[in-house]
């Protein structure tokens, strides 16, 4: 039973007990008053009757007291136990405690404050645990970079001094010297520019204007750039369903995921001869990408997590890379409204899957 129909029981229980006794006085004192008026004795009648009216309505007044006192204590006993519980889970959660949970089916106004309370400490239990993994991956991050900054780093000071004491004496040994202290102050550009582009798009900074593209030709043109590296041999091939189809994509995020999808096939693949098989073709309304490699493969389980910040399927191998690459890798597809993916296992490569939406053709 909610407060309010409580209190409207008990105001009209007191109005049908003060109206009891008013009708109770009048039912005594009137027949007394007609009793009296025929008396002689008038006067003293009238003070008989003024003593009444005075006892009925002290009787009342006492009557509203005594009763309003035990609507108070019933009300009292509605409100204080569901305040009290309230009041505990309060403590329970600024004690950090965010495990706790009361029931409350008392079908009143306060079930409705229980069940938002309760709400209110999910949200907050699932916030907490929101900046707890943030706060990690922060931990994460500076323990990854510390970790590959310091070995490029280290290979720039060593052969910077060796240029400074001279110990490179040829001009082919200074040009090797200068070339690895170029390549690996590239290579930490290369992970500050991942760190740059990933804190954008976790803020939400970076935001992709989608440009109509052909999606043969821009597919073409992009998987033929990348493979003019030569650290492996791709081939792409293209189904003609899509020569006339237009593909909504934004040309230097999609080269940006291709280079970090062939460059984790380069550091984690394992290949003496890696190879990278990449197919279109058009699925319903969109296109779907594969890209294969012939590495060593990881399991179905790491394929669900290759995605993640920070992960790498194999730690023990190591790698250069900022292992943010496949993370941006789907932050840039989502940004171009698409879905990655991959599939794998052990010992027959890795697959990744792209699929991005074609532009819906006007009738």
């Amino acid at each position: 039973m909610t407060i309010k129909k409580r209190l409207i029981i008990y105001l009209t229980s007191l109005f049908f007990i003060c109206g009891a006794i008013i009708a109770g006085a009048a039912r005594v004192i009137f027949p007394l008053y007609t009793a009296l008026r025929q008396s002689a004795a008038i006067s003293g009648a009238l003070q008989n009757i003024f003593i009444i009216f005075i006892i009925a309505g002290a009787l009342i007044l006492l009557c509203a007291l005594i009763c309003a006192c035990a609507m108070a204590a019933l009300m009292a006993r509605g409100v204080l136990p569901p305040l009290k519980t309230l009041s505990r889970l309060a403590s329970e959660i600024r004690e950090g405690n965010l495990d706790c949970r009361m029931e409350y089916s008392r079908g009143d106004e306060f079930e409705q404050v229980f069940r938002e309370f309760d709400a209110m400490r999910e949200r907050l239990k699932i916030s907490l645990a929101e900046t707890a993994a943030l706060e990690e991956n922060r931990r994460m991050l500076a323990a990854s970079l510390a970790h590959d900054i310091k070995t490029p780093v280290t290979s720039i000071c060593a052969y910077a001094e060796g240029l400074s004491d001279g110990i490179a004496s040829t001009p082919e040994a200074r040009k090797r010297y200068a070339e690895t202290i170029l390549q690996k102050a590239r290579l930490v550009d290369s992970l500050i520019g991942d760190l740059f582009l990933f804190s954008k798009l976790e803020l939400n900074q970076a935001s992709l204007t989608l440009q109509e593209v052909n999606a043969s030709v821009f597919l073409s043109d992009a998987f033929a750039e990348a493979a003019k590296n030569a650290s492996f041999a791709l081939t792409y091939t293209c189904s003609g369903d899509l020569e006339n189809e237009t593909l909504l994509a934004h040309p230097t995020a999609f080269a940006r995921v291709i280079q970090n999808i062939t460059q984790n096939s380069v550091r984690h693949a394992g290949a003496d001869n890696l190879a990278i098989r990449v197919t279109a073709r058009r699925h319903e309304n969109s296109v779907n990408i594969k890209i294969t490699d012939n590495g060593a493969g990881i399991s179905e389980e790491e394929c669900e997590r290759i995605f993640e910040r920070f992960y790498r399927a194999d730690p023990a191998r190591g790698g250069s890379g900022s292992g943010l690459g496949l993370s941006i890798c789907r932050r840039l597809i989502q940004g171009m409204n698409g879905k990655i993916w991959a599939r794998g296992q052990k010992g027959e490569g890795l697959g990744i899957y792209i699929s991005l939406p074609l532009k819906n053709k006007k009738e």
